[in-house]
Formats: C-alpha cells, sequence, structure tokens
C-alpha cells in the first residue's frame, strides 16, 4: 500500500492490488534511475497486473538519476542566472 508516500507491505493472505514482472537487469536500471518505469511499460519490457494505475506511482518513491533536480528548482536556477 502507498499512502501519503509511505509504502507498506504486508504478508496478509489476500490478492495483491498490483504485481509487476520484469527482469533483473531492467529493474536494476529502474532503481538505479536509468529507466522510467512508464516508458519501460510502454515499451513492454515490463508486464503489470491488478491495478495498473499504481505502476506509475511505483515511480514516485524510487529515486532519480544522480545528479537529478525537480523541474521547478532547475527553472529557479536558470531564471537566476539570467
Amino acid at each position: 500500500m502507498i499512502r501519503n508516500g509511505d509504502v507498506q507491505v504486508s504478508r496478509e493472505d489476500r490478492e495483491a492490488d498490483l504485481v509487476v514482472r520484469v527482469d533483473r537487469a531492467l529493474f536494476e536500471r529502474i532503481l538505479g534511475g536509468e529507466t522510467n518505469v512508464y516508458a519501460a511499460w510502454l515499451r513492454h519490457e515490463l508486464s503489470a497486473e491488478g491495478d495498473v494505475r499504481l505502476a506509475r506511482l511505483i515511480q514516485r518513491i524510487i529515486p532519480g538519476p544522480s545528479g537529478a533536480r525537480h523541474p521547478r528548482a532547475f527553472a529557479r536556477e536558470q531564471g537566476q542566472r539570467t
């Protein structure tokens, strides 16, 4: 479960809200910020079963590439330089 940015995992005996299937190499690229979850899904490099809307939320909890900045912070920096 993802609620207010917190991830909760349960071992309850019930159906999963979302199951994502991906090979290890792609999973490591996603965790490393080299590949976006949604883009990989569009390229059919991963599959999702269940509430697929949750797959987009996964990207929010995975850190971006090293050195990446939020677009608003980048825009503020560019505005200060001109």
